[in-house]
């Protein structure tokens, strides 16, 4: 977790976060940025900062994690108990995160499939609460459908399934509000990941007829095909930059923004990568 304030925000630790995103979110890490400040804020921040990381507003996580002020880092190891705590925006470095990182799980897309729903006790409830953990949410549907249709299911067993089934409908109407809240911020190519990632884990199902009826909606946008053109060019190139540096990079983001002028990629570049010799 990185807590932070919108007013001026620190360029050198907004990289640096970038860059350990770059470097180990294929090994499990997942970064959540937190503020006190306003969804309006945030979205100001974004507008300039691309950040391929959830940002949470308006929020007093760093009194309840114990960060002190209002920057700081708090690392969490796969058994979410706090590995290390750092006072400053950037005191985090590698060894740390390597070490904390052990055992992760490597989920990519998926990872957003995820749900851990409190409470529940007796076996075939606790196995629906390991596969909605596992964001095998398909299945998760088949073991409550097989406790309603149990004739040896208790009432507390089926009682326990209802609250289960209303988290995990729950769950997927939010990763669809998220996902169309992405798209709005013209931010295809996450959005395109998890409807891909829900549509596939939902092959078959009946909730998964929204998803696919919403991917089918992009085959004559004009607009979506031109901004997810210019997102996969745009993380061709950030992976150029960690490569090769911003001298050897910044001729071809310009030549991005010539090319897709309007689109949400290009804004990317205008705002955060071109500026900043780094």
């Amino acid at each position: 977790m990185h807590f932070f304030v919108c007013e001026e925000p620190k360029k050198a630790a907004w990289l640096s976060l970038l860059k350990f995103h770059h470097d180990h979110v294929d090994k499990g890490l997942v970064i959540l940025a937190v503020t006190r400040d306003s969804r309006a804020d945030v979205k100001n921040l974004l507008d300039n900062y691309p950040l391929p990381f959830p940002v949470g507003a308006a929020s007093d996580m760093q009194s309840t994690w114990g960060s002190g002020g209002d920057y700081g880092q708090v690392v969490l190891d796969t058994n979410g108990e706090v590995f290390h705590r750092a006072g400053t925006s950037n005191g985090t470095w590698n060894g740390k995160l390597l070490k904390a990182l052990k055992g992760s799980d490597r989920l990519g897309a998926k990872a957003c499939l995820r749900l851990f729903p409190e409470g529940g006790h007796g076996k075939r409830v606790k196995r629906v609460r390991e596969l909605a953990g596992a964001g095998k949410l398909a299945k998760a549907f088949v073991a409550l459908d097989a406790i309603d249709a149990s004739t040896s299911a208790s009432e507390d067993e089926r009682e326990q399934a209802t609250v289960l089934r209303k988290a995990l409908e729950n769950h997927l109407a939010t990763l669809m509000k998220q996902i169309e809240e992405m798209l709005e911020r013209r931010e295809v190519l996450p959005a395109k990941g998890a409807l891909e990632a829900l549509a596939k884990e939902l092959k078959g199902h009946p909730l998964g007829d929204a998803v696919r009826a919403r991917i089918s909606s992009f085959s004559d946008d004009e607009t979506y095909s031109v901004e997810l053109e210019a997102a996969e060019e745009y993380e061709r190139l950030v992976e150029s930059f960690w490569r090769r540096g911003w001298k050897k990079n910044v001729a071809r983001f310009e030549k991005l923004v010539e090319k897709y002028p309007q689109t949400r990629a290009a804004q990317k570049m205008t705002n955060f990568w071109i500026p900043h010799p780094w």
